[in-house]
């Protein structure tokens, strides 16, 4: 068995994200069921419950009043501040280990896809983009191959350096000449294996050279950007910073510029900051 084969062969071990999470990301695909189909979906889930109502009674959400009921909550933070704590959540025990294969140790995985996912948030509020509301969990899930390769098998991170470093490749372009397979591509298999909606597959497996994405949404387009711009912020970087390369046409398209950039940065590290914190704390 090649590498390539055995790869997409541990793909079918990984085990699943929980139900309620899968529930969430599909609703979050069709948000007008309501806020009643929101608490529907983990009402009977006490843990969650319990995360939601200490966000709802946060700082950054409480406004004098404490609540106790999960409608309520759901009502004062939003449905989709609320599917987004769910899918996050529920990702995190995945994306907390070390990952040797990518020089990143623990927890750094997570960090970088929580920063990807807030500023793929901001891209889309700076610039006036008309994106799905799933463009956040598609922030969050966009490097979860990472969790194969650089955990599931033995990946001798060396090799694949050396390669991109002799022939100025980028790390994934090196990853898929030494592998036969990246890590973007691995987490899309991952991500229809879990039977999660094929729209998210598209900024997974394209987030790296998004000129070859079908998908004209634009969510493949700013997740691109908004991963460079975490990478830059030395969250994540690991042996992936090496050579990345940012696409001039997706730039261009979204119409990016010294100053909005800067702007984008900024926007991002206030809200990742108070978002870590708010996730710490809901987590403890």
């Amino acid at each position: 068995m090649n590498k390539r084969n055995e790869i997409i062969a541990k793909l079918k071990d990984i085990p699943a994200i929980p139900v309620s999470a899968s529930k969430a990301i599909n609703f979050l695909q069709n948000p007008s069921k309501g806020l009643s189909g929101v608490v529907n979906i983990f009402e009977y889930d006490p843990g969650m419950t319990a995360n939601i109502l200490k966000l709802a009674n946060s700082a950054s959400f409480a406004s004098g009043r404490e609540i106790s009921s999960l409608q309520e909550a759901v009502v004062r933070l939003g449905a989709t501040n609320v599917l987004q704590l769910l899918v996050s959540s529920s990702l995190a025990p995945y994306m907390k280990i070390q990952l040797k294969g990518y020089d990143l140790p623990p927890g750094e995985l997570w960090k970088s896809a929580v920063k990807t996912a807030i500023c793929a948030d901001v891209i889309k509020q700076t610039l006036k983009l008309d994106l799905p509301d799933f463009t956040f969990t598609a922030g969050l899930l966009h490097d979860i191959g990472k969790i194969v390769l650089g955990s599931f098998i033995d990946v001798n991170p060396t090799e694949i350096i050396d390669y991109a470093t002799a022939n100025g490749l980028s790390f994934p372009e090196a990853e898929s000449k030494i592998l036969g397979i990246d890590h973007a591509e691995a987490g899309a298999i991952l991500l229809r294996n879990w039977n999660l909606p094929e729209e998210l597959e598209q900024p997974v497996r394209w987030h790296h050279s998004p000129e070859q994405c079908e998908d004209d949404s634009g969510v493949t387009a700013v997740i691109h950007i908004a991963d460079a711009l975490t990478l830059m912020s030395g969250v994540g970087a690991g042996t992936e910073g090496l050579n990345y390369r940012i696409s001039e046409k997706v730039s261009d398209k979204l119409g990016l510029n010294t100053k909005n950039i800067e702007l984008i940065i900024c926007e991002t590290q206030i809200k990742y900051e108070e978002i870590c914190d708010l996730y710490m704390k809901v987590e403890d």
